[in-house]
């Protein structure tokens, strides 16, 4: 009788084609997943109800021992881990939500399982407006000493990532596809550039496992489960940032919003949600460590003295982004001598030159 270990019987039955979550989960009342394929016989009947005859087919059929070392094999050959709500490395913050995953891949820095941490989440269509809260907050997350946990995909997600690791901080991804594939695929610099700077991967799906539509619903409750509070930047209604929050306050997790232009279909569910009542707004990265009990990154910029037209050109960036000949027109100053300004204003760390020749405050 070949002996399995909860690690092993979990890959094993991630294999089996049909064999879904809800039953998976139904099985563990029968008994560990170890001790249902050491002692495959002794369980037959059980597993048959559960699994229905098709599935327990493809079970019993199945050829386990070279299964598994192919299964092994491949966990190897791309630096994947696993670890199972069976054993201690399995995250704590994960254990009581619902469907939890029996078995988690990762890759990268395991240590961040154990820090607190802000999922960031939002449009993949976001406005320049949503990428500049994003990066402001996600920056100020990071630089406190909280995980910025996103879902890698394209917009939001992608520029929370990029703003944690830009200050050395700690990011997880929590991704809808076998870690060995890289999704979305324009993302393949910004994968590589997480795990070479300590950042983490992860994944509830076996290894070459492809982002199907039906996975991404999935895997929002696990980037809302690892986080302690759920930060929205700007989101649609129908949107998977909804079931993220939706799966957020089910965990019992606050959710923080910030208002958006009313006039913005990408903001129309983070103004929603506002109406709603259902996140709590705020105006700055401050409002959420607070709530969240968490210091503020107390370095101070050092003090710059700021002449006419660069107090002109904050008071008017307060209202908004702000284009290079808007600004020209509104403070009269030709084009070479308001370059020179806001070049001296970006090199101290006032405003930031967005794409499009836009200005925003930093």
């Amino acid at each position: 009788m070949i002996e399995y270990s909860n690690d092993d019987a979990l890959l094993i039955l991630n294999t089996v084609e049909g064999l879904g979550l809800k039953r998976k989960h139904k099985l563990l009342s029968i008994a560990e997943p170890k001790d249902l394929l050491t002692d495959f016989d002794r369980y037959k009947p059980a597993l048959l109800k559960i699994l229905g005859t098709e599935v327990f087919g493809k079970l019993e059929n199945l050829k386990t021992e070279e299964t598994l070392g192919k299964e092994w094999d491949d966990l190897q050959k791309y630096d994947v881990k696993v670890t199972s709500v069976f054993d201690e490395s399995y995250p704590d913050s994960l254990r009581n939500i619902d469907e939890y995953p029996l078995l988690l891949y990762y890759k990268g820095n395991e240590d961040l399982f154990r820090n607190r941490g802000v999922a960031v989440v939002g449009t993949r269509g976001a406005s320049r407006y949503g990428l500049n809260v994003t990066r402001d907050f996600a920056t100020e997350f990071a630089r406190a000493g909280l995980n910025v946990i996103s879902g890698f995909a394209r917009g939001v997600d992608t520029a929370a990532h990029k703003a944690a690791l830009d200050v050395k901080g700690g990011t997880i991804a929590v991704v809808a596809s076998g870690l060995d594939i890289c999704y979305p695929a324009e993302n393949r610099a910004l994968m590589e550039r997480i795990l070479d700077e300590d950042g983490l991967f992860v994944s509830e799906y076996r290894l070459g496992t492809y982002a199907a539509q039906y996975n991404f619903p999935e895997r929002n409750r696990i980037i809302s489960g690892l986080a302690d509070a759920v930060f929205v930047p700007e989101m649609r209604i129908k949107s998977g940032t909804m079931i993220t929050v939706n799966h957020a306050l089910e965990q019992g997790k606050d959710v923080f919003v910030v208002p958006a232009n009313i006039n913005q279909p990408t903001a129309e569910g983070s103004n929603l949600l506002l109406k709603q009542m259902q996140g709590a707004l705020v105006l700055s990265p401050e409002d959420v460590l607070e709530a969240m009990g968490v210091k503020a990154d107390k370095k101070q910029k050092e003090s710059v003295q700021l002449g006419f037209y660069e107090m002109q050109i904050l008071e008017i960036l307060e209202q908004g982004e702000t284009h290079f000949e808007e600004l020209m027109e509104k403070t009269g100053l030709n084009a070479n001598d308001l370059q020179n300004v806001v070049f001296n204003m970006e090199m101290n760390d006032l405003i930031d030159r967005t794409s499009g020749n836009y200005f925003t405050l930093k």
